[in-house]
């Protein structure tokens, strides 16, 4: 019996409750897709996880509407309309069904009658179940549009969700207060009245609101998120400004309300222009006329290219009048043919033409003057001119002092090309057999602190040099002079040298090479100088000027070198083969190359029969033949890849002891390399005309390999299996091996590794069924295995049950009534009867035996009461067997 303690719950079936794991645990969408109602055959159910059916269902539908509560994630609502043409039954229990058909969810509820359309009350009646899951995330929220019925509430719902919303009396102007009875734009406000709030300070409290005597609150279809949305338009029906117009929330999305600024833009209405026709409009962004005028005058319209009235009478005011024009400035006309005779005007160029048709045609006197003209450059004042041009000439002088030149010692700048000359060295005035002799056109003055940089190339010209020398002279003396050799290191007892010479106030360098034969290639390439004495603003702004020529091109010695027995060494020898120096210019070298032959030919190794397959031969190099047996080589060392090589299809580097070509018979030994990409190693031996398997010596684990280390870091060739990505081309075996098993990374460039931290290890099905349905390097989420829990429910304390109820008929049967004696008349007759009318004495009503009354009835309730049972608890916060921490690692 339902009653005020009645109670109404739902709960999840067992199915339900192991589908939600699976769905919670996979991240899979479970779909709750139908919903059933019973009458429960007129009892009042207790919903059981144990039900796969409800006790009397009489109608089963798709969901009207499945969503996740507004006030609590975790409750899931579904609903379900029944129409007003279904019916004529009591509704008191409810069942979800997924999908599958599983009855996952089970309700009660109190029991309502659904009549029918026939029975004079019909009526649409919605059904709805609350339910509590773990993860509603995990529910997929997905209804048939095809057997939606739409409430009233829903319809109300979608319709503020819309972006057009129902009109507001007036809208802001101004920032106001949200709260209590005022005036807005010129309309007084009434509780109950809508406004458009548009122009708050915080622009997070514009929107919609309902004008209160208290504080104001926002509007039932513009009160949460997803009422307010970008684009929302409202129309305003009365103000003084914003009168018939309609306002549009230009803020884009997503809004959060109250906190989200909020901006309205008109999009129609009255912008203060009069109705009228305008020659000039001002349009916004939205097409609306928002300023308008009648300009009168070329600026008004904006026009740049036009004259305006004032500037045409400027421009007139200076012209000449037609007639007897007075002009003004270089007037031109078109130039008249040659000999013209009619009254068009005749500009300069015609006069100065038919002047000199005159000249030609004059007498001799006359071009004698035109020669003297055109001498004197038809200058009219040519006297003043010449004297003007020879008072600025200086005197006749024989020094440079004579014309006021006072700086010719100042060199600074002075391009070096044709500044020197250069010898090779004569050996009847210079001791030593080769040097250079530079002539420079350098001043030698006092105070001057010349540096010059020489670069050139010794040994056949292979190797180079760079000498820069440096000198002080002073009074016909050149002081501390300085060499600084880079290049070659040339020992001072070599007679390599460097002297400074004044000749004729002009700077000589001897370079001396001594010993070493070769006359060097010379550039000169730099020249700085300074004063000595000057002030140290002079020191700081001394030159350097570096030159791309050199002088006269690289400069090369070109006079023989007289060498004689005692300088005859190799680099003399090499000079004289290269036709550096004749042979008959050396003395003795005629003689000492007799019998010797010449180092330098032009041969290549293919010019020698023979010579390369020798030289391979000897070096063991491969032939050409790379896919050679190696049980049959015959050389040395093979590239090959060939069946017989230790794995097929990759090339080896094999090298062989005692290789066939010298011994067939003969015990061996091979080593194999692997040549592309790889670096595994392998030897086998032949014994007793038997080759030995391949035998891998370098022992290496396969990229992909899972080991664990008892280590906190990798060792080499491994990395921490712990989802790290990294790139698939610096880990390119890795990456062949395991693909995206453990994750894709980027798609392109990278992948993931597996992810071992903290997880324990279990061996793939593969079909065998122990695991089913796994895929290769997928989660499987913790599970315990099904089992028993013993447990006691607590004592209520003593109550009772009172139990009401109607007994049945016991059947028919009589009960005798004793005889009495009669006081008056004496022994009654055989039945007492009211026909004697006497009186008599009551007796006892006989017994006529022992005989039973059934009974059937409920019992009441004694008050709403449970019992509760206590599960005791056992174990930690994970399943897990007994285990040892180790550092998991993949082989790359």
């Amino acid at each position: 019996m339902v009653d005020q303690n009645s109670q109404f719950y739902a709960i999840l079936t067992t199915v339900g409750a192991a589908k939600q794991a699976n769905a919670d645990a996979l991240g899979i969408p479970w779909k709750i897709t139908q919903m059933g109602v019973g009458d429960a055959n007129g009892t009042d159910p207790t919903p059981n996880a144990t039900q796969t059916a409800l006790i009397g269902e009489w109608r089963r539908a798709p969901l009207n509407q499945l969503k996740v509560d507004e006030k609590d994630s975790a409750i899931i609502v579904a609903e379900q309309v029944i129409p007003a043409d279904v019916g004529g039954r009591w509704i008191r229990e409810i069942g979800l069904y997924d999908a599958d058909g599983d009855l996952v969810a089970v309700a009660n509820c109190a029991p309502t009658y659904k009549p029918l359309l026939s029975q004079g009350s019909g009526r649409t009646q919605v059904v709805r179940m609350s339910l509590v899951v773990s993860s509603a995330s995990n529910v997929q929220l997905r209804i048939d549009p095809s057997v939606v019925l739409a409430t009233r509430e829903w319809v109300t719902e979608e319709l503020a969700r819309q972006d057009f919303k129902h009109s507001v009396l007036a809208a802001t102007t101004t920032a106001v207060t949200l709260s209590g009875l005022q005036t807005i734009d010129g309309v007084a406000l009434q509780a109950g009245n809508r406004v458009l709030v548009k122009d708050q300070n915080a622009a997070k409290d514009n929107g919609l609101y309902v004008v209160a005597a208290g504080a104001w609150g926002r509007s039932t279809d513009a009160d949460s998120n997803a009422k307010v949305t970008p684009g929302l338009m409202v129309l305003v029906e009365k103000g003084t400004a914003n009168s018939d117009s309609a306002w549009q929330l230009v803020t884009d999305g997503p809004i959060s309300l109250g906190v989200t600024s909020l901006s309205f833009e008109m999009a129609f209405g009255r912008t203060g222009v009069a109705a009228s026709t305008y020659r000039s409009v001002t349009v916004d962004k939205y097409g609306r006329v928002v300023a308008a005028t009648n300009p009168t005058t070329v600026a008004g319209y904006g026009l740049t290219d036009v004259y305006t009235r004032s500037q045409l009478d400027t421009e007139l005011a200076l012209k000449s009048p037609l007639i007897s024009p007075a002009l003004a400035g270089v007037p031109t006309a078109p130039t008249a043919a040659r000999g013209n005779n009619s009254q068009q005007l005749a500009n300069t160029a015609f006069v100065t033409d038919a002047i000199s048709t005159l000249i030609a045609g004059s007498p001799g006197a006359l071009d004698t003057l035109k020669e003297l003209a055109d001498a004197l450059g038809n200058d009219p004042n040519f006297a003043t001119t010449i004297l003007n041009r020879l008072n600025a000439k200086a005197d006749k002088a024989s020094t440079l002092a004579g014309y006021g030149i006072t700086d010719d010692a100042q060199i600074r700048g002075q391009n070096l090309i044709g500044a020197f000359t250069m010898e090779c060295l004569d050996i009847s005035v210079y001791p030593y057999a080769s040097g250079i002799l530079i002539k420079t056109k350098l001043p030698a003055w006092d105070g001057g602190m010349p540096t010059l940089t020489i670069k050139g190339a010794l040994d056949g010209y292979t190797t180079p040099f760079e000498a820069q020398l440096n000198w002080y002279y002073w009074e016909d003396a050149i002081y501390q002079p300085k060499l600084q050799v880079s290049g070659p290191k040339v020992a001072i007892g070599s007679g390599f040298n460097a002297y400074l010479i004044p000749v004729n106030g002009l700077i000589h360098i001897r370079l001396e090479l001594g010993l070493n034969a070769y006359i060097p290639r010379l550039t000169i390439t730099a020249l700085r100088t300074r004063t000595y004495g000057a002030d140290r603003a002079y020191y700081q702004d001394w030159t350097s000027e570096v030159y791309e020529s050199p002088i006269a091109g690289e400069v090369k010695a070109e006079r023989t070198v007289v060498l004689n027995s005692r300088n005859i060494s190799a680099p003399a020898l090499g000079l004289a083969k290269d036709g550096e120096i004749p042979v008959s210019a050396v003395t003795g070298l005629t003689a000492a190359l007799n019998g010797k032959a010449s180092s330098a030919h032009a041969h290549a190794i293919a010019d020698v029969t023979g010579l390369a397959a020798s030289l391979n031969l000897a070096s063991g190099l491969a032939a050409s033949d790379t896919t050679q047996d190696p049980n049959l080589a015959v050389n040395q060392v093979i590239l090959t890849n060939h069946a017989n090589a230790p794995v097929s299809g990759f090339y080896w580097h094999i090298t062989t002891s005692f290789y066939n070509a010298i011994n067939a018979a003969s015990n061996r030994a091979q080593t194999a390399v692997q040549y592309n990409g790889g670096s595994e190693v392998y030897v086998r031996s032949y014994f007793n005309g038997q080759w030995t398997a391949w035998d891998r010596l370098d022992k290496q684990v396969w990229p992909g390999t899972i080991v664990y280390f008892l280590s906190n870091l990798a060792p080499p060739g491994y990395l921490k299996a712990n989802g790290a990505q990294i790139s698939r081309t610096s880990y390119a075996r890795l990456f062949a091996a395991i693909g995206t098993y453990a994750g894709a990374g980027d798609g392109s460039t990278t992948f993931h590794l597996p992810d071992l931290r903290g997880e324990f290890l279990r061996g793939w099905d593969d079909a065998r069924g122990l695991d089913a349905n796994r895929a290769l390097g997928s989660l499987q989420s913790s599970q315990n295995l099904s089992h028993v829990h013993t447990g006691v429910t607590d004592v209520r304390g003593s109550h009772i049950h009172l139990v009401s109820g109607n007994t049945t008929s016991g059947g028919a049967h009589a009960h005798p009534v004793n005889r009495a004696q009669n006081n008056s008349v004496g022994a009654l007759a055989d039945r007492v009867t009211t026909a004697y009318g006497d009186a008599g004495t009551a007796a006892a009503v006989s017994v006529t035996g022992e005989h039973a009354h059934t009974f059937t009835g409920s019992s009441d309730y004694a008050g709403a009461h449970d019992h509760s049972l206590i599960i005791y608890a056992d174990g930690g916060s994970e399943a897990r067997p007994r285990n040892l921490a180790l550092l998991a690692c993949i082989k790359y």
